[in-house]
């Protein structure tokens, strides 16, 4: 699964400030620090640094070297070809029980249940950050510079496409979704328009947010394709799945008298 590289930034940027609502009394390694993020990017400093943004493309580039190179544009084209010729699925976090629905949809032997399961909670326990603090204008400005955000928004965007292409073959309307999260932080502080201007300056932004982009387009299409929209419920489009059991032919030799 990919999330919005800026969002998943500064969602954990205050996770190991401030915890979530699972182990509240746990105490994090930056728990001794208030600095918000919108004052960290102002001062430039190294918790927000934009290259803290190259996870997602590295991730799905590989092992190579130039993989790990923060602002590598090879690295985000290797991603966005892993992503569409080597995983059957790569879901949205913000649509994650859209996600869990084409899984049951498309490979029911293992995922039967699963949607249901996951509507009721059971199946897992939901956490919240203490703390949420959105980024003001001023630091998504000085953002917008870095060429690791650009990346990493462009992956992101890349894998959104790719999901919306799944979500196609599923849903007749394949345009909502539920934001669901496993967690949620103590505190979060909404970044000023500034911090996340500044943010989006980063080429590594942009290029984590274009594949972030295109792994969503891909996942929304999918799960388009696949469910129709009845009244809010999302049900499997007939006829779109064939499963046949393929047998190995077994050639009987002729036998000589």
């Amino acid at each position: 699964m990919v999330r919005e590289p800026l969002d998943r930034l500064i969602s954990y940027y205050y996770f190991v400030r401030f915890g979530d609502d699972f182990r509240p009394t746990l105490r994090r390694k930056k728990s001794w620090d208030n600095e918000s993020f919108d004052e960290c990017v102002a001062r430039d400093g190294k918790d927000c640094d934009p290259e803290n943004l190259w996870v997602q493309i590295p991730y799905f580039c590989g092992h190579h070297a130039d993989c790990w190179e923060p602002g590598s544009s090879w690295a985000l084209e290797e991603a966005k070809r892993n992503l569409l010729h080597h995983y059957l699925l790569v879901g949205i976090t913000e649509e994650l029980r859209d996600f869990i629905a084409i899984l049951e949809a498309t490979l029911p032997r293992f995922f039967k249940g699963a949607t249901r399961l996951y509507a009721e909670g059971h199946d897992v326990k939901r956490r919240k950050k203490k703390r949420t603090v959105q980024a003001t204008p001023t630091t998504l400005t000085k953002l917008n510079k870095s060429l690791v955000w650009k990346l990493e928004k462009d992956f992101f965007e890349f894998a959104a496409k790719l999901f919306q292409y799944h979500k196609q073959l599923v849903f007749e309307n394949g345009t909502g979704g539920h934001k669901s999260h496993l967690r949620k932080t103590a505190k979060k502080i909404p970044a000023k328009s500034q911090t996340i201007e500044k943010i989006q300056m980063s080429p590594i932004w942009r290029m984590e947010n274009e594949f972030y982009e295109f792994a969503l387009d891909h996942f929304h299409y999918i799960k388009h394709q696949m469910f129709e929209n009845l009244n809010g419920e999302l049900l499997v489009r007939d006829g779109k799945f064939m499963f046949e059991k393929l047998r190995p032919k077994v050639s009987t030799p002729d036998l000589e008298n």
